[in-house]
C-alpha cells in the first residue's frame, strides 16, 4: 500500500505503514564487510567485523546517545546486562520492574530514546501498564526480552513441559506488547536478529511510541555482522511534501480568515524536536499559543503569545474562554484524552489537528502528512503577523485563589504547598518538573518552569505513582534537577525507588502530599466528601507510613517532615544542597483541595 494511496489512514494503519518501510532501510543499513573494530560493552567481535547478538543492540543504542540500560536482572536476559558491562551503557538496576519501566519511560521524554529489559513473563508483564502510558503519551522506550528458545518451546508443544514463567502459550509476552507498542518483533535465530533490532528501533524513533524487541534467550551471544553504517531517517518522499504544502496553504486560509484565532501546541512538538521550528512559527505569525497539560514547555513558557496551559475544564476562566471561543484553531501534536472533550466536541468544525503522522481539519477525511513537513511549509508561506489576534485572545492570568477552608485541624493546604513550589522553580536553579497524577495535577499546571521540556506528567494516561519513577529516569537523562511531586496513595505503589535513587546518589527531589487519602479518586467519585464532611469509605484511606523513617531505611539522607510553609519553605531549601536524592513528606488535611478543584 503506497502512503501516496491512501489518504484516510488511522493512527495504527501510519504505524504499521511505518514498520513496513523500515524493514527496508534496516536491511540496508547492515553489512558482512570487515569494518575496524569498536568495543561494544564488555564484549569484543568473535570475528572481524563480527559481534554478538547483545553486541548488536548496544551498539544501535548507543549510536543514538542512549547511555543507561534499566532493569531488574533475570537469567533470561542476563546475556544482555553481561555484554553491556563495563561498556558505553550503563546498567541500572530498580527495585521493582514497574519502576525500571517508569524510569524507562522517564529518561525517553527527556532524551529522546531508552531501554529497559527485565525477566521474561513476570517481569515483563509487570511493565505492560509503563508501556501503555509510553504509548499513549508519545515516549520511545525499547522493551528488549529475552524469549523462549526454540528448545523451550519444542519441549513445551511435544511433551507438555513449561519453560521457565510460560503460561502455555509460545508467545504470551509478544501478543501482549502488540496493542501498546508501534512495532513488536521476534527474533528466532541469529540471522535475523540485525534487521528485527534495526526495524524496532527505527519505528522508536520516528513514531515516538515504545516497541517490542524479543530475542530467543539463547542468541545473545550468537555471532551476527557489525553495523556497518549509522541507521537512516527516511526524509519525506514527493508526495508527503505535496500534501504537506496543500494543507499548509489551507491552513493559512483557515487562520487568515478567523478573528480570534489560536494555536493549541501538543507533545508530539517535543518529541520530533521541532520545540525551536515551532517558536519560530508562532514569532513569525504573531499567534496566541496555550499548549496542552501534555505539552507543558513543548516551547518555553517565556515565549511572547502564550496564554497558558489550557487543562480542559480545570483550566483558569479566561484560558479556556480564549478556548472555546476560537473561531479557528490549530492543533500541532496534541493528544486529546477526557478531559478536552467538551473543547473538542465544541470545536470540532473550527479545528485543524496535525498528529499522528496525519492532519485533519474539520470533518474531512485525514491526510497522511507528518507535522514536520506540515511546519516546514507553514513556516514557509508569507505571513503578516496580525497584532489584533492577540489582543482578541486576551491572555490573563489565574485568578486570586479563594482563602482554603479545611476542618481537620492544622497542616499544610494545597496552595501552601505550590506557593512554595512557585517559589523554588522561580529560583535560579533549573528543574524539571514531574507532577503525578493526584490533586496535585492541575497545579502543577499553573507554576511557570524554566526553558522547554522542563514538565513531565501522566496526563493522558493518569497511573499513580508513575512520577517517583519516572524522575529516576529523568535524573540519569538531564543535567537539570528532577523535582517529583506526588500524592500519598500513588508514592505508596512506587516507594521503593527512593532506593534506586540512593544508590545511584541521584539529586532528585521527592515531595509526597501526606493527606491520608486517595484524593483524586475522591474527587472523582465522593466530592462531598470535602465540602460536606461526610466519612470517606475504608477503601479511600490509606494505611499511615512514617515516610521519613521509610526514606531513611532506603539510604535518603536527607528526610524530613514539614507541616507550615515555613518549614517546608526551609526544607526546600535545605534540600537544594542535598548531595544525595532529598525527600520532603508535606502533611495536608485531607479535606483540602487546591483552588483548581475548588472552583469552575
Amino acid at each position: 500500500m503506497a502512503l501516496d494511496d491512501q489518504t484516510d489512514l488511522s493512527r495504527r494503519d501510519i504505524l504499521k505503514l511505518s514498520a513496513a518501510t523500515f524493514t527496508a532501510v534496516s536491511t540496508a543499513a547492515v553489512s558482512t564487510a570487515a569494518v575496524a573494530a569498536c568495543p561494544v560493552g564488555g564484549l569484543p567481535a568473535t570475528a572481524a567485523g563480527m559481534t554478538t547478538a547483545a553486541g548488536y543492540i548496544l551498539a544501535r543504542l548507543s549510536e543514538r546517545g542512549v547511555r543507561h540500560l534499566f532493569t531488574v536482572p533475570a537469567a533470561t536476559c542476563d546475556g544482555l546486562l553481561k555484554a553491556a558491562e563495563g561498556g558505553a551503557i550503563a546498567t541500572i538496576v530498580t527495585s521493582s520492574d514497574i519502576e525500571a519501566g517508569y524510569a524507562a519511560d522517564g529518561y525517553a521524554r527527556i532524551h529522546g530514546l531508552a531501554a529497559v529489559t527485565v525477566s521474561y513473563g513476570p517481569g515483563t508483564l509487570s511493565l505492560i501498564n509503563a508501556i501503555a502510558g509510553a504509548y499513549v503519551e508519545r515516549s520511545p522506550v525499547v522493551v528488549i526480552n529475552g524469549g523462549p528458545s526454540a528448545a523451550n518451546l519444542s519441549a513445551q508443544r511435544e511433551l507438555g513441559v513449561l519453560f521457565s514463567h510460560s503460561s502455555g502459550s509460545a508467545d504470551l509476552d509478544l501478543e501482549l506488547f502488540r496493542p501498546i507498542t508501534a512495532f513488536a518483533g521476534r527474533a528466532a535465530t541469529a540471522r535475523e536478529v540485525p534487521g528485527v533490532v534495526d526495524q524496532a528501533i527505527l519505528v522508536a524513533i520516528t513514531a515516538q511510541r515504545p516497541v517490542y524487541l524479543e530475542l530467543s534467550k539463547d542468541l545473545w551471544e550468537a555471532r551476527v555482522p557489525r553495523p556497518a553504517a549509522p541507521l537512516a531517517i527516511m526524509a519525506p518522499d514527493a508526495g508527503e511534501v505535496r500534501r504537506a504544502r496543500d494543507l499548509a496553504r489551507g491552513i493559512k486560509q483557515r487562520l487568515g480568515a478567523a478573528a480570534r484565532p489560536v494555536l493549541l501546541l501538543g507533545v508530539e512538538v517535543q518529541r520530533h524536536g521541532l520545540g525551536d521550528a515551532v517558536a519560530e512559527f508562532v514569532a513569525q505569525t504573531g499567534l496566541p499559543y496555550a499548549t496542552t497539560l501534555l505539552g507543558k514547555s513543548v516551547i518555553p513558557e517565556t515565549t511572547p503569545g502564550f496564554i497558558g496551559v489550557f487543562d480542559g475544564e480545570r483550566s483558569p476562566g479566561g484560558i479556556r474562554d480564549v478556548m472555546l471561543n476560537a473561531d479557528a484553531v490549530l492543533a500541532l501534536g496534541c493528544v486529546f484524552n477526557s478531559d478536552y472533550l467538551r473543547f473538542v466536541r465544541g470545536s470540532y468544525e473550527r479545528l485543524v489537528l496535525a498528529v499522528d503522522g496525519q492532519v485533519r481539519a474539520g470533518r474531512t477525511a485525514p491526510v497522511a502528512a507528518g507535522l514536520a513537513p506540515i511546519l516546514t511549509q507553514l513556516k514557509g508561506l508569507a505571513w503578516q503577523a496580525n497584532p489584533a489576534w492577540r489582543r482578541a485572545s486576551r491572555p490573563v492570568a489565574r485568578a486570586p485563589r479563594p482563602a482554603s477552608r479545611h476542618a481537620d485541624g492544622p497542616g499544610l493546604t494545597h496552595d501552601q504547598v505550590f506557593a512554595e513550589l512557585r517559589t523554588l522553580l522561580a529560583g535560579p536553579e533549573a528543574f524539571v518538573l514531574v507532577a503525578d497524577t493526584a490533586l496535585s495535577t492541575h497545579p502543577a499546571a499553573d507554576l511557570a518552569v524554566q526553558g522547554s521540556n522542563s514538565f513531565v506528567c501522566s496526563a493522558a494516561w493518569k497511573s499513580i505513582g508513575h512520577s517517583v519513577g519516572a524522575a529516576l529516569g529523568v535524573a540519569f537523562a538531564s543535567d537539570r534537577r528532577p523535582l517529583a511531586v506526588c500524592g500519598d496513595g500513588g508514592f505508596q505503589t512506587i516507594a521503593q525507588a527512593l532506593s534506586t535513587m540512593a544508590r545511584f546518589q541521584q539529586r532528585a527531589i521527592v515531595v509526597v502530599i501526606d493527606n491520608g487519602v486517595y484524593g483524586i479518586e475522591l474527587a472523582i467519585v465522593a466530592p462531598p466528601f470535602f465540602s460536606e464532611g461526610c466519612e470517606a469509605a475504608p477503601y479511600l484511606k490509606l494505611n499511615r507510613w512514617n515516610y521519613v523513617e521509610l526514606a531513611k531505611a532506603m539510604g535518603v539522607s536527607f528526610a524530613r517532615e514539614v507541616s507550615t510553609p515555613a518549614a517546608l519553605r526551609a526544607a526546600l531549601a535545605d534540600a537544594t544542597r542535598a548531595t544525595g536524592p532529598a525527600f520532603i513528606a508535606a502533611k495536608v488535611p485531607p479535606r483540602d483541595l487546591p483552588a483548581e478543584l475548588r472552583v469552575g
